[in-house]
């Protein structure tokens, strides 16, 4: 039996191969076939279908061209989707400060100074009853709400929690925050003996769990005693349980006796650390101590300006192809706005997502002659409406209201009408699109003007005193779901103002010739 069974394996490996192999082989036939990449990708297919374990591996270039979402954060600036270990003293108010976070994330509102992101949330809480859990939330909300559910179901880490959990996760895919309160009610009954390897392993495999369904998951845990110069130190058990964690939150009670001013200490692998001072108000209710903003973020000049450009220069549907040097050079001709051709590509993958608030998708197309930037409309485009100078060179952009990009582009039922109607006006339609074209390519003109005027159409004029005209945040939407598309920091904020006739300050700016050539262009 031995021999006739290393017989088959041999001719299955050295001669006749499986018929799927040829199917694979015939599959994998690039167009370029001197393409190193390609290469390599039909070698990995032809060995995973001959059972050949490997590494799979991503090429640096590969992973440096890949447009990936950024990281989310459920709560900006303190929560991002990951692991996430909040540690304290023993009766610190660590389990309120967990519940008042909660309910801020369910209800959508800010948590201390931070914004939320609206989601479900999932709490298990192992040391609370009905009545203690009812008694604080009647404490942190004055009204009822839906969306923050309550288990207290222990089940250890290894004997099934992970598995019914994925089980929960699949049925409510709405839920994208889990609070285990707290670690030990979850962890194996049988302990490893070498603890930080077991600290480690526990914490790796509620990490996989958020990785893979793209959650945040907050755990409790307890400090040990003493004074520790390092936060993390202060955590109990051994250094595994922080190294397996994406971000750590520390409560350190005040020192000083009769202080009720307590230090949150934020360590985190994708955000910033940082120290502020929270306190306990009534009821146990936890607030900021100290006078702290977040900065919201904000769509950068050089995205703004590489929609802006589009605007100008491609006046119909079809796609914009062009080289990443040729961006370059035309924004700082056009728009002043100097990047280097080397970081226009970094700066578009790393900011993809902004890009496509604005109307934009991004790709790149790889070309014998070198490497191109292709920019297509994707459903969120409308046309710019202002755009707003400020005197040190930067700007914003404001743009049309879906009703009033709607009327900019003419009547949709309209235009449908037009083009089934080929009885009696086969002409009808080519009109229609053309009209709209001129328009649009009317108004996208007098963009260039518009970075030193104050708008782009006689359209944005008869809109005067429309809530819409307000300039729209990075983080907010309007009441009829425009998308984000702007700064979100207003002139008041950064204590500039839109320069006002910007028409007759052109020499003032420097930027009087850059346009007009511009303009003569489109």
């Amino acid at each position: 039996m031995t021999e006739t069974n290393n017989a088959t394996s041999s001719s299955t490996f050295q001669g006749e191969r499986p018929p799927e192999i040829y199917e694979l082989v015939e599959s994998c036939i690039y167009e370029d076939k001197d393409d190193q990449w390609q290469r390599e990708q039909q070698k990995i297919l032809l060995e995973e279908a001959m059972g050949i374990k490997r590494f799979h591996t991503i090429d640096s270039e590969v992973l440096f061209e890949k447009q990936l979402q950024k990281r989310k954060y459920f709560v900006e600036g303190l929560l991002p989707e990951g692991l996430t270990l909040l540690s304290g003293d023993p009766k610190s108010g660590k389990s309120f400060f967990a519940l008042g976070l909660s309910v801020s994330v369910a209800k959508g509102v800010p948590f201390l100074c931070f914004p939320t992101k609206k989601c479900d949330v999932l709490y298990f809480s192992f040391e609370d009853d009905e009545k203690r859990l009812q008694q604080r939330l009647f404490d942190i909300s004055d009204d009822a709400f839906s969306g923050l559910t309550f288990s207290n179901e222990a089940v250890h880490l290894g004997d099934g929690f992970v598995e019914t959990l994925e089980d929960y996760l699949q049925k409510h895919p709405d839920t994208k925050l889990i609070v285990v309160d707290t670690l030990n009610y979850i962890r194996p009954e049988k302990q490893n003996p070498n603890m930080y390897k077991g600290d480690y392993d526990d914490m790796i495999k509620l990490h996989k769990l958020t990785m893979k369904y793209e959650i945040a998951m907050l755990i409790l845990h307890h400090n040990k005693k003493g004074d520790e110069a390092d936060p993390l130190r202060l955590i109990s058990g051994s250094m595994g349980i922080a190294g397996g964690s994406d971000n750590v939150i520390v409560i350190e009670k005040p020192k000083k006796k009769g202080d009720t001013v307590s230090t949150l200490h934020v360590v985190s692998r994708d955000m910033q650390n940082f120290d502020m001072k929270i306190t306990q108000g009534e009821n146990g209710v936890w607030i900021s101590a100290e006078d702290k903003t977040i900065t919201e973020k904000t769509i950068s000049v050089e995205v703004q300006a590489v929609f802006l450009y589009f605007c100008l220069v491609n006046e119909n549907k079809e796609p914009l192809i062009i080289s990443a040097t040729d961006l370059a050079n035309d924004l700082k001709e056009r728009l002043s706005v100097n990047v280097p051709a080397n970081m226009i590509t970094k700066k578009l993958i790393a900011e993809h997502e902004d890009l496509e608030l604005l109307g934009l998708k991004f790709d790149l197309e790889r070309k014998k002659k070198g490497r191109k930037l292709v920019f297509n409309r994707n459903e969120n485009f409308r046309s710019p409406k202002y755009v707003h100078l400020y005197d040190d060179g930067s700007f914003f952009i404001e743009v049309f209201s879906p009703e009033e990009f709607e009327k900019l582009c003419d009547d949709s039922g309209d235009r449908v009408t037009a083009e089934t109607d080929t009885e009696n006006d086969s002409s009808s339609a080519v009109i229609a699109d053309a009209e709209i074209d001129e328009t649009i390519a009317k108004n996208s003109n007098e963009v260039t003007d518009s970075c030193f005027e104050n708008s782009v159409s006689d359209t944005s004029e008869n809109s005067s005193g429309d809530s819409s005209d307000a300039p729209v945040t990075v983080d907010s939407h309007c009441e009829n779901s425009c998308q984000p598309v702007n700064r979100c920091q207003s002139a008041a904020e950064n204590n500039k103002k839109p320069v006002q006739n910007c028409g007759g300050n052109r020499k003032k700016h420097g930027k009087k010739n850059k346009n007009k050539k511009g303009g003569k262009k489109h």
